[in-house]
C-alpha cells in the first residue's frame, strides 16, 4: 500500500526541484496510439497498416481508404510524417504523426501509370524516392511536400525497383530488381553505376539496407526468400539470418538501437527481429493472415542517407520539464529509458500526498510522452496550484514542478 510522504519527505522533493535532473529520458503517452520510436509499422494489405510496439503488441490500425496491397512506407527526417506506398493504386499516402490522419495524398500513377510503388526512401533533406516494379519502371524524386522533382530510368533486371536504399553520399541509389544482383544508380549525374554484387545461387531479391558507413564499404543486408543475406564491402555473402519454416523474406528495415534489424515473410506474414552481429532473433510475432505483409518500416529507423543522431535510442534515463507550463488544462511530460526496465512517473501535491500515477511497470528502451489531464486517482479535478512529479528508473531519480492554473 502507499502511503503519502512524510514533511520530511516533502522537504526533500522540494530540495530535488532546485537541482539538475539526474538524467534525461522519453516518454510513453498515455494515449496507447501514440507513435514512439522503435514502434513497427506493418504493410498488411487492404490499405492498411498496422502498428506495433517493439514487443509485438498492436496498437493501432491505419487505413489509408485506398484499398488494395500496401508496401514499403518511412518516416520523413523529422519524423512528423509517415509515407506510406500503395502498390495496388501506385499511390504514396501520408498520414501526420500526431493525429495519425491522412494528410496527403500523391498519386505516382500519374507519371508511372500501373507502376506499383513499392520501395520508399528519404534523403537527408527530406526529399523522397519511390521505386515501381511494373509500368514504365521509373524511379521517381519528390519534395516533402510532395511534388514531384525529378524521374529516373534505371536499368532493371527481372521486374523495376524492389529494394531501395540512399546512400550516405545522398546521391548513390542501391536496389534490387527481383532477381540475382545489386544494382546501383546515381541520381545526381543520371548514371547507371556498375553492379555492387551478384547473388549466389536462384532466387528474387528484395528489399535492402546499406550497413555504416552507408557507402557500400561496410556491406549491405538484403532480403532474398529464403534467407536474409549480409554481404561485405566486395558484395560476398558473410552471413545469412535465417527462421525455420521461413522461405519468403520480403520487408526489411534497420531498428533505431543500430544493432537489429526487421525482417518480414510474406508467405507467413511473421515479423522477426535479428541481432546483426549474432543473427540471434529477439523477438517475433504474427502480423498478418498469410500473404499480406509486403513492407516494414520503423519511427526512428537507421537509413545511410539521414543524420542518426535524433534517431538512436536515448543513453540516459532522465524527465524533462513539462509542457506547456504553467498549463491548464492538460500537459505533457516526456521521459526516456536507454534499456528495458521499470519506469514510474508519479504527482504528489506540496503535501507529499500521491495526486496520481501517470507510469508504472515494464517498458522498452525508448522516448515517451504521458499526458496529465488535470485530474486524481479518481478522476476528479484538481485545485490549481503547484504540483511536484517524480520519475524513478533503476537507481535514478528526478523531480520536477508544475503549475495547475484555473
Amino acid at each position: 500500500m502507499e502511503r503519502p510522504y512524510s514533511p520530511g519527505a516533502v522537504v526533500g522533493l522540494i530540495l530535488l526541484m532546485a537541482v539538475e535532473i539526474i538524467s534525461a529520458c522519453q516518454s510513453a503517452d498515455a494515449e496507447p496510439t501514440a507513435w514512439r520510436v522503435g514502434d513497427v509499422f506493418i504493410a498488411a494489405g487492404d490499405g492498411s497498416y498496422q502498428v506495433f510496439d517493439r514487443q509485438g503488441k498492436l496498437k493501432q490500425i491505419l487505413r489509408d481508404e485506398q484499398g488494395g496491397y500496401t508496401a514499403d512506407c518511412g518516416f520523413n527526417p523529422a519524423l512528423s510524417r509517415l509515407y506510406t506506398a500503395n502498390f495496388t493504386r501506385t499511390k504514396i499516402v501520408v498520414f501526420d504523426a500526431e493525429d495519425h490522419k491522412v494528410a496527403e495524398t500523391i498519386d505516382a500513377g500519374s507519371i508511372s501509370p500501373n507502376g506499383h510503388s513499392r520501395a520508399l526512401v528519404f534523403d537527408a533533406e527530406g526529399h523522397f524516392y519511390v521505386g515501381h516494379p511494373d509500368g514504365n519502371a521509373l524511379v521517381h524524386k519528390y519534395s516533402g511536400a510532395g511534388q514531384l522533382v525529378e524521374t529516373f530510368q534505371i536499368a532493371t533486371e527481372h521486374r523495376g525497383t524492389s529494394g531501395l536504399d540512399l546512400a550516405v553520399d545522398q546521391q548513390t541509389l542501391f536496389y534490387t530488381s527481383q532477381g540475382r544482383l545489386v544494382l546501383r544508380f546515381d541520381v545526381a549525374k543520371g548514371e547507371q553505376l556498375s553492379d555492387f554484387a551478384e547473388l549466389p545461387g536462384p532466387g528474387h531479391a528484395q528489399a535492402l539496407r546499406l550497413l555504416p558507413p552507408g557507402d557500400g564499404a561496410g556491406g549491405l543486408l538484403v532480403a532474398d526468400g529464403e534467407n536474409i543475406k549480409r554481404l561485405d564491402s566486395a558484395g560476398r555473402v558473410v552471413q545469412t539470418y535465417d527462421a525455420e519454416g521461413q522461405d519468403d523474406f520480403f520487408a526489411l528495415n534497420l531498428d533505431p538501437d543500430g544493432r537489429s534489424f526487421w525482417a518480414a515473410d510474406s508467405g507467413t506474414d511473421v515479423l522477426y527481429r535479428f541481432d546483426i552481429n549474432s543473427g540471434e532473433i529477439r523477438n517475433h510475432f504474427t502480423a498478418g493472415a498469410g500473404n499480406t505483409v509486403f513492407g516494414v518500416c520503423v519511427k526512428g529507423e537507421l537509413t545511410a542517407a539521414l543524420p542518426q543522431a535524433a534517431r538512436a535510442l536515448p543513453t540516459s534515463s532522465g524527465v524533462e520539464q513539462n509542457t506547456p507550463n504553467p498549463f491548464n488544462p492538460t500537459t505533457q511530460i516526456s521521459y526516456s529509458l536507454p534499456q528495458a526496465g521499470k519506469a514510474s512517473l508519479v504527482i504528489y501535491n506540496l503535501l507529499g500526498q500521491q495526486v496520481r500515477t501517470l507510469v508504472s511497470g515494464l517498458h522498452e528502451a525508448g522516448v515517451y510522452q504521458v499526458t496529465w489531464d488535470g485530474r486524481d486517482t479518481g478522476g476528479h479535478e484538481v485545485a490549481g496550484g503547484v504540483y511536484l512529479y517524480r520519475f524513478e528508473s533503476g537507481n535514478r531519480a528526478a523531480t520536477r514542478r508544475m503549475l495547475l492554473l484555473k
